[in-house]
């Protein structure tokens, strides 16, 4: 949408422009508007070929400059890839965990928003509710899970591998 912006707002301003001179152009005395300096420029007549030589050099220009535009990222190259370790499946429990990293402001990697979902029914991962799976009769659902536990384990985990890119 950020793209478009600019286009929609250069066009809306041409369609105004276009009605103003429409309705105004029989209270505006053309040639006292010629004759002063600021007239000669906005009566001066544009060709078609101009505005596209124009249009051809504006994107030109941008698409050079568009890398140079563009904002840094907020995290390096390294927080980056340790960002995609961010699930884990283990088939001999039937669980998958999944999980976002992020970066204490000392640049410790910490999971955040841990989610465990049990995987023995079917392709379709069940989300736990209170630690357990909610499928009754699953053998996930009769043995709660310690968030806490998990939660360290995966630190620790991500730790290990912050300490191996460095």
């Amino acid at each position: 949408m950020k793209k478009y912006i600019g286009i929609i707002a250069i066009t809306l301003s041409g369609v105004g422009a276009y009605f103003l001179e429409m309705n105004w152009r029989q209270e505006i005395d053309l040639e006292l508007l010629q004759d002063s300096q600021l007239g000669i420029v906005l009566t001066r007549q544009v060709s078609v070929l101009s505005i596209i030589v124009f249009a051809l050099l504006s994107v030109i220009i941008y698409l050079l400059l568009r890398p140079l535009l563009q904002m840094e990222t907020f995290y390096s190259r390294k927080q980056k890839k340790l960002r995609k370790i961010d699930h884990s499946n283990d088939p001999k429990s039937g669980l998958l965990y999944r999980w976002k990293v992020d970066f204490e402001w000392t640049g410790k990697p910490l999971v955040t928003d841990l989610e465990i979902f049990c995987t023995k029914h079917g392709n379709t991962p069940q989300k736990f509710v209170e630690n357990r799976c909610p499928v009754p009769d699953c053998i996930n659902h009769h043995q709660a899970v310690n968030r806490k536990f998990i939660h360290n384990h995966w630190d620790s985990y991500l730790v290990r591998q912050w300490e191996q890119i460095h």
